[in-house]
């Protein structure tokens, strides 16, 4: 009864704060100007990044085929996009799309869900370090000047952050020794043990595609940005890698409603690029990949309610 209590205080403490971030969106924003702008907007530039949404979505799930089929079971690439949209429609109401976790595990039948956690987890954190790499990288440039000093800077953090992506199975084998022995459940245990076996060359692998999958995000804000004027492309470069980095680790509203499109708003203004534009791009990058996927995902759950509520009630025991 307390945790339903509690989980009922979180969901409405992250509702409030999302409409909160939003109140101050559209403090700052002109309605007239983001009309204005959405009635002048490129439609030719616009269909192209819409045509990059389904792209985006086979980058993922081709990433977490990858991943999986490390545990030797048979994933087909339609299972993988079927798992990775379920995610994504789970994830949107959790903080940092943590429920993405379960929302993959379930949707993956007559596969152990503690090995898929597991393995989900690692391609969140793939993620979290391919965005920290971008947005530390383009920040130190930005901010400090090309000189020797800055690209050494950023070439050290990269090699740290991609020696920690690539060790992820060894930093994984470290942190269960910490672990109380009580508190090593046979669901846990297969999760690290998921991790664990990860080759080398997997990790790569999955790697590179989260850097792909990075960089069709950016053309995507590139091009919904210049559907509404001229934005250089340095300048996008600098307001997108920062803007991931930022609403990564601020995971307070749902979807980073808000988050988002304030820290895309501060970012290229330092860019000299105007807050309407940038809103417009920043919602519809929102709506593309994530917003949409969730409404197809949402056609899902139905269909797994019963593993999701089987999952609820292993976690209470």
């Amino acid at each position: 009864m307390e945790r339903k209590i509690k989980s009922r205080l979180i969901w409405w403490l992250r509702a409030f704060i999302t409409l909160l971030l939003l109140y101050l969106v559209f403090q700052i924003v002109s309605v007239e100007k983001i009309i204005s702008a959405i009635e002048n907007a490129d439609i030719f530039l616009v269909l192209i990044a819409v045509s990059l949404t389904p792209i985006h979505i086979i980058l993922q799930s081709v990433k977490w085929r990858v991943l999986v089929r490390q545990l030797n079971v048979d994933f087909t690439l339609y299972n993988s996009i079927r798992s990775v949209i379920f995610g994504i429609t789970i994830g949107i109401v959790t903080p940092g799309q943590l429920g993405e976790f379960v929302g993959r595990a379930v949707s993956a039948e007559n596969i152990s869900k503690s090995s898929l956690v597991g393995l989900a987890i690692t391609d969140k954190i793939q993620n979290m370090i391919i965005l920290a790499l971008g947005g530390l990288t383009t920040y130190i440039i930005f901010a400090f000047g090309f000189s020797i000093l800055t690209v050494v800077s950023s070439l050290l953090i990269s090699f740290v952050l991609i020696s920690i992506a690539m060790s992820l199975p060894r930093i994984s084998s470290l942190f269960l020794r910490f672990i109380p022995e009580e508190l090593k459940k046979p669901w846990l245990l297969n999760s690290f043990s998921a991790v664990k076996g990860i080759s080398s060359r997997v990790l790569l692998i999955s790697i590179v595609f989260s850097c792909i999958f990075y960089l069709v995000v950016l053309v995507q804000m590139h091009l919904l940005l210049n559907s509404f004027l001229d934005v250089p492309l340095e300048s996008t470069l600098f307001g997108y890698a920062t803007m991931m980095f930022v609403k990564a680790l601020l995971p307070i509203s749902f979807g980073d409603i808000g988050i988002r499109e304030l820290s895309a708003m501060y970012f290229f203004s330092l860019q000299g690029v105007p807050h309407e534009p940038v809103f417009n791009a920043s919602a519809l990058l929102f709506f593309l990949n994530i917003a949409l996927p969730s409404v197809l995902g949402s056609f899902l759950v139905p269909r797994f309610e019963r593993f999701i509520l089987e999952a609820i009630e292993r976690s209470r025991q």
